[in-house]
């Protein structure tokens, strides 16, 4: 027997070929069925019927138009009365080429692709020609006499398969083959070790952000320290002698602290502040996994800091503008999509904004996004807050940083800058600044037609006050930006 994924062997689930002494008609508009039960959960890997033709191949290939030719076998469920309903759980076909012509029939194999698993149950198997050329070009062959099987019936169709009325004391010769689904994998084991794949840092104004990425997710903690670690070596029995060669590490005077993250993750962060230029620090990693301690540590790792260089603009980045201009203003937001094509920290974001009025002043946040899936679907990474009395003149757009970003951003994973106001704002009526519980109201500058490639710019309205629900995309249009590693 022939072996099929999963290792197990196919076998005769289900047959019937007994008395085997007439055969029914079937062809254009006339089909006929065959019911048969399943015991237990079955792959279905193969299908057998017996029949043969009254019209040699030669004949159909001489006369008919190709696609008259080929027989179809559904697999059907079945309905309380136990004949063929429903869409066809599984298709396929057959050509004549090889059919049986004038005689008793003979055996003709037909497989469905995907091979269904099937539960266990009562399942019809449907045969017909659906643009033959006769009703009765085909037999299918039969027991009409003696007929014993009691697990299924046999049905014919004359309005192909929309009714179906039952043969009486009649079952088709059929063979149904698979094997039981193989038993479902093992679980994974619970891998309790960690190891690091990398370690970045980015300077901030009085430190680094370190980002630690590991294997397998866990909850990481950092230990660090000033002092040089000091290496020990301990005597070990090596064939009868003692050897001075087994290196121990005595790590003194740490301070432990926590990652940024809740939970178990991938990427670790740690904001290490006051960090004079100049000072060493050397430091490793112990975590947890599911709140359980693991045996795994990391090596230990030094860093010198030194003055960090200035950041650099990226390939992330739309640095020409126009008088062209993208609202967020009131409820409304706009933001800029980008990818990177390449894995960088991001240190700074600069966009070019202006104030929309000089009567109206509030606040305004500016947030990096990572995007997940749906354009409102997001991460937020990254935030600041400003106040719009900060922007420069309506009309006198300039380049507005933002510091402090120091987030990790990956190779092709998609990214949003977002600007949107903040409640509350004010307006000058004249004599004095009036509180408005609603949003300010500013302008940030675009330019159209970039040649951006990697994001777009999209609107949202915050129909809720208290969420962004992004709306549309500009396109072709890029918000003018920059992001500096």
């Amino acid at each position: 027997m022939s072996v099929v994924p999963g290792g197990s062997k196919v076998k005769l689930v289900e047959t019937y070929a007994e008395g085997e002494d007439t055969g029914h008609y079937y062809g254009k508009n006339r089909w006929l069925a065959q019911t048969f039960t399943l015991d237990e959960e079955t792959v279905v890997w193969r299908f057998l019927l017996k029949g043969w033709t009254l019209c040699t191949t030669d004949y159909y290939y001489y006369w008919a138009p190709p696609e008259t030719i080929f027989y179809h076998y559904d697999l059907h469920e079945t309905d309380g009365a136990g004949k063929p309903t429903g869409a066809p759980i599984a298709q396929t076909t057959l050509s004549p080429t090889g059919v049986s012509y004038y005689s008793l029939g003979k055996w003709r194999r037909f497989d469905f692709s995907g091979f269904p698993v099937l539960p266990a149950g009562v399942y019809a198997l449907v045969i017909s020609q659906p643009r033959g050329v006769h009703w009765k070009a085909n037999k299918l062959t039969a027991n009409s006499t003696t007929s014993t099987y009691t697990r299924g019936k046999s049905w014919i169709s004359h309005d192909s398969g929309v009714t179906w009325e039952e043969i009486a004391n009649n079952d088709f010769m059929f063979q149904v083959w698979g094997y039981p689904p193989p038993p479902d994998p093992p679980p994974e084991p619970v891998i309790s070790n960690w190891a690091p794949y990398q370690l970045q840092y980015t300077p901030i104004p009085d430190g680094y952000k370190i980002f630690f990425t590991t294997d397998n997710p866990c909850h990481l903690f950092m230990r660090w320290t000033l002092v040089p670690p000091q290496q020990h070596k301990i005597p070990r029995l090596r064939r009868g002698v003692y050897l001075f060669d087994d290196k121990r590490f005595c790590f003194v005077a740490w301070h432990e602290n926590e990652q940024q993250e809740a939970g178990d993750t991938l990427v670790h962060t740690f904001i290490k502040t006051a960090w004079p230029v100049c000072q060493t620090r050397y430091f490793y990693f112990v975590g947890t996994r599911a709140a359980e301690q693991q045996p795994s540590t990391s090596p230990i790792f030094t860093k010198h800091r030194y003055e960090p260089p200035p950041p650099g603009p990226t390939s992330d980045s739309q640095q020409e503008h126009a008088t062209n201009w993208a609202a967020f203003q009131e409820w409304g937001a706009s933001c800029q999509t980008f990818t990177p094509d390449h894995s960088y920290i991001a240190r700074r974001i600069s966009l070019m904004l202006n104030q929309w009025s000089l009567l109206r002043k509030g606040s305004y946040i500016v947030k990096l996004t990572r995007i997940n899936g749906l354009p409102w679907d997001e991460e937020l990474l990254w935030s600041e807050v400003r106040y719009s009395a900060d922007l420069p003149s309506p009309g006198e757009a300039q380049w507005i940083h933002f510091e402090d970003v120091a987030t990790l951003l990956q190779e092709g994973v998609p990214y949003r800058i977002i600007v949107h106001t903040l409640p509350p704002w004010y307006y000058w009526n004249g004599e004095e600044w009036v509180r408005q519980d609603t949003y300010a109201m500013m302008q940030g500058w675009v330019k159209w037609n970039s040649a951006y490639d990697r994001g777009q710019v999209w609107y949202g309205v915050d129909f809720l006050r208290n969420q962004l629900s992004w709306v549309w995309p500009f396109d072709p249009m890029d918000l003018t930006f920059i992001v500096w590693e």
